[in-house]
């Protein structure tokens, strides 16, 4: 394995400035590069800002020199899978000469790589109303490559129909979002089965040696937790424009995005319907203080312009790449949602890691000092810390988080320019109006066997009476049930969840895994009966990250 990190590390000069294709996000690639930084103080540590590409991950080990040392067997390998590794025995002389690519054509001035996508699982959900059986069964194609040394693309095409335990389903039937995805429709069990299309892909292009551009569908990520306050993965892929400078210390991203306005799914509606559009753009500069302190602020702004002829178009004023956009938003007459933010990560014994994010989207400092419960003063806040390699033991790492988001945080006057895409949030699952602790732990006893557990406890305050309470942030904050002042932190319909995962799964071949999970969860509030639902499945990946309904 020595030997072939040596050589792996002396290609650097070769493909470090090649452009590639983003490592997926949920791959766990991305753990053994936190691993690695963490227990390194890697000086270009922006691992703010994902999805990244294959070059963070040989600048990452192209600092460690030629000493291995310090990576893990488990480590070396997941690196490894991000080079093209020659098979022993190709099938019919065509098929796996690369061991993770099915069929691939690489020349000079081209590169080409094409692999089946297949995601099958086979589970039993168990509640006080009986037995369910639940499944997923995806079949697709995942096409990516590269174009001289400029120029990648990627595409993921798939068919799917899922039956959902019984509480994702009944958050979807009540939000009109399946988490993840875009336009459903039912089929065979209806309100519990949903057949749809995936299809996202994009193309990213070194315009200099310090700037990257990507256009295309996807999702992308800003943050260092388990959540993330500002944007996360967990709604729909939306349409974007990327940029991303890194100079210096100094890593600069502007992302401009397209997105569809809350809505009643077509596939309910008689006849094709236009949906309404909504944009979103965002700034993110993230600095290194040191080689271990990173810091970044953010800015993100939502907004629409649906007049009465339904004309759509995108404020130009949200162009500029190198502006405040609370002064432009404030300029044009103060129509649109804006989101301002700052993060921290600090690395610290070369094992640990402490972060925290905070999202401010309005706030009236005289009324906070008054102490009266104003109902504008909405932020949200995150800390976390994770632990790598506990007690010595290689890939064994743990994860503590909280996370808080005060009623109405991320809501406006109407649905277009509140924080949403596809009838989901962009940020946290849960919208506002609650608090949440995550704990977990994670092993990987050999490269190849990962087991893992986690544990969600969350407090939320719900509407009820009809009342506005600020959880849902799909309602207009124009809303004359809220009153100006008494507002209070899970206001509401109290509600506790408990939501616990364990997970073992087993790479057979590269990137083919087997999955086992099992999950419980329990949901309790004063109007209604406790709802436990047990699930186990067994579940069998290829070239697919595993779907999560965390919430």
């Amino acid at each position: 394995m020595r030997k072939f990190i040596f050589l792996f590390l002396s290609t650097f000069s070769i493909v470090l400035f090649a452009q590639s294709p983003n490592i997926p996000l949920g791959n766990n690639v991305y753990d053994a590069v936190l691993r690695v930084q963490t227990k390194n103080y890697f000086q270009n540590n922006h691992s703010t800002s994902l999805p990244v590409n294959n070059n963070v991950v040989y600048a990452l080990l192209d600092s460690l020199g030629n000493d291995t040392s310090q990576l893990s067997k488990t480590d070396r390998y997941l690196f490894s899978k991000t080079q093209n590794r020659s098979s022993k025995k190709p099938i019919l002389k065509h098929f796996y000469k690369y061991k993770k690519d099915f069929y691939a054509i690489s020349k000079k001035e081209f590169e080409l790589y094409v692999n089946p996508v297949l995601y099958l699982t086979r589970g039993t959900e168990k509640t006080i109303s009986g037995t369910n059986v639940t499944y997923i069964n995806t079949r697709g194609l995942e096409v990516k490559g590269l174009i001289g040394k400029k120029i990648g693309f990627y595409s993921f095409l798939a068919e799917n129909q899922m039956q959902l335990p019984s509480y994702v389903s009944d958050k979807v039937n009540m939000e009109y979002g399946l988490p993840g995805e875009g336009y459903y429709k039912w089929f065979k069990d209806k309100y519990r089965s949903y057949d749809f299309f995936t299809a996202y892909g994009y193309f990213t292009f070194n315009a200099t040696k310090h700037v990257n551009i990507q256009f295309g569908h996807g999702k992308n990520f800003i943050g260092d937790g388990y959540r993330s306050l500002v944007l996360s993965d967990y709604s729909n892929n939306y349409l974007f424009l990327k940029s991303n400078t890194k100079v210096w210390k100094l890593n600069y991203q502007t992302l401009l995005a397209e997105l569809v306005s809350d809505h009643i799914p077509p596939s309910l509606l008689a006849g094709d319907v236009l949906l309404d559009k909504k944009y979103l753009a965002i700034h993110h500069l993230s600095y290194n203080l040191t080689k271990n302190i990173n810091f970044g602020v953010f800015e993100s702004v939502v907004f629409g312009r649906n007049d009465t002829t339904k004309a759509q178009h995108f404020e130009l004023n949200y162009l500029n790449p190198l502006i405040f956009y609370r002064s432009i938003e404030q300029a044009i007459g103060s129509p649109d949602n804006v989101i301002m933010g700052t993060n921290l990560k600090i690395n610290f014994l070369k094992t640990a890691s402490v972060y925290t994010q905070f999202v401010l989207d309005d706030f009236n400092f005289s009324e906070f000092k008054n102490n009266r419960g104003y109902w504008g003063n909405k932020f949200g806040l995150q800390l976390g810390a994770k632990y790598f390699d506990i007690a010595g033991i290689d890939n064994l790492d743990a994860l503590l988080e909280y996370n808080r988001v005060r009623p109405y945080t991320y809501t406006h006057v109407n649905d277009d320019a509140n924080h949403t895409h596809y009838n989901q949030p962009l940020a946290h699952p849960l919208g506002a109006n609650f608090k949440e602790i995550i704990a977990g732990i994670k092993y990987n006893p050999f490269p190849k066997l990962t087991a893992s557990s986690k544990v969600f406890i969350i407090t939320q305050g719900l509407d009820m009476d009809s009342t506005n309470y600020g959880a849902n942030i799909y309602l207009s904050n124009n809303d004359p049930t809220i009153p100006a002042n008494n507002t209070s932190f899970l206001q509401g319909l109290k509600t506790d969840i408990l939501l616990m995962d364990m997970t073992l799964t087993y790479e057979w071949k590269p990137n083919i895994y087997l999955d086992l999970k099992v999950i419980r969860r329990v949901y309790e509030n004063a109007l209604q009966p406790t709802e436990t639902s047990n699930h186990i499945y067994l579940g069998f990946r290829m070239n697919v990250s595993e779907r999560k309904f965390e919430f």
